[in-house]
Formats: C-alpha cells, structure tokens, sequence
C-alpha cells in the first residue's frame, strides 16, 4: 500500500517548536493523547495518531478493478445509484430526483476531500473505466482515529463479488495507511447480504445502547472492526 501523503512528517523547519513541542506534548497528554498541527505549507492534516491527507489521491487497485475519483462525468451512474429504489429501500437518505441532484452530490464528495474530511473511490473495471459501484470512508473522526465505511453497486454490477474484492483493500488502508483505530458502519438490519459482507471480514454488531441521540435513524445498527 503506498503512503500518499506529499511528506512523511510536516517540515518542522517551518513552524518554531524547539522546546515548545514539549508543551504540545503536555498538551496532548492532558487531552488523552491527540493535538493536530496544521502545516502552514502542506495540505495534510497530522496528528500523533494519525495522518490523514487525500492529496494527491490515494488511487487503489485489486485484481480486477482500479479505484480512481470520482469526476463529473460519473454524473449518470451517481444519479442511477441515488435515484434506485432497491438501493434507496435500505438508506436512510433523499432520493436522487434529477441529474443536478447527482452533480451536486459529486461536488459536495470532491469538496470534502479536499478538506480531507472524507475518502470516496469510484470502482470501475481495469477493461472499462465506466462507474460500477462505491465506496467510502467517512465520517473521520481524528480525535478518536475511527471512520464509517460505506459502499454501493449498481444492480447489473451486483453479485460479481465486487466489495468482496475491495473491502478489505479499503480495510488495509484504513488500518495501515491512516492508522485508524476501528472502523465502523451502519446499515439497517434488513440488509442481510450487507450484514453477511461485513460479518465476513470481522465486523461485529455494537450494542444499541452505543448509539444516542433522538434523530438516529431506528431502523439501523451498528458494526464494528478494531484495528488489531
């Protein structure tokens, strides 16, 4: 797995630390462990944790299929996967009504990465470069080093053991390249083959009582893979 970061560390020349890196330390201590540094000069956002940067893009490759970003001319097949009402019928989320829905959708996910606030992959066929299915990590939290997986096929791409490819790719990186902590996602109950999916690869259901808050979607649960 490649590091994809534009440096290893931030350049320390740039920012007077010295003795003050102690006081960070302390900081760190006092707040269980985690502070950020923003390079003035570097994209990247680091912590002692981890590092989370997404410039320039982590591009993925499995056997079959390369994960590249996502662009606007995946405008059609956004709009296929949003607008889908097997898909829809498990997701907590507004139905695609237009393909200016789905271009907006494409700027609000090409937005957050830049922010380094999410990571989104379209996987398509090394023979055809044409959007096939989705996924993501989101959700970041860079205190606790967690973020939420979440992933879509488009129906005629489905049962071609796509996410079984890809998962743990996303995984891998995940745990290795951003260093999280655990991984979650949440789905509806209902959802059995994604139930199975995550079961597969070590995800096991949280406790309801982990999840507050009076505007969760009820029809939902919680899994979990730890790192290690």
């Amino acid at each position: 797995m490649q590091a994809h970061g534009r440096h290893d560390l931030p350049h320390f020349h740039r920012i007077q630390l010295g003795a003050m890196f102690q006081d960070l330390t302390g900081l760190a201590n006092d707040q269980g462990g985690h502070i950020s540094l923003r390079d003035p000069f570097d994209h990247c956002i680091f912590t002692v944790m981890n590092k989370i940067c997404f410039t320039p893009f982590p591009s993925i490759a499995t056997e079959r299929f390369n994960l590249r970003p996502l662009t606007i001319e995946d405008a059609n097949e956004i709009f296929a996967l949003r607008s889908d009402d097997s898909i829809n019928e498990y997701l907590d989320r507004p139905k695609a009504n237009s393909i200016d829905d789905a271009r907006k959708f494409i700027h609000k996910i090409i937005e957050g990465i830049s922010q380094d606030e999410s990571i989104f992959w379209v996987i398509s066929s090394k023979d055809n470069p044409a959007l096939a299915a989705t996924i993501c990590l989101w959700k970041i939290s860079k205190e606790h080093a967690t973020a939420e997986i979440g992933y879509e096929v488009l129906p005629r791409f489905q049962g071609k053991g796509i996410m079984q490819e890809v998962i743990p790719k996303i995984i891998e990186y995940g745990f290795e390249t951003l260093k999280l902590n655990a991984i979650e996602a949440e789905l509806s109950p209902r959802n059995l083959k994604s139930v199975r999916l995550l079961e597969k690869y070590g995800f096991v259901r949280k406790d309801n009582a982990n999840k507050t808050g009076e505007e969760e979607n009820p029809d939902s649960v919680v899994y979990t893979l730890s790192n290690g």
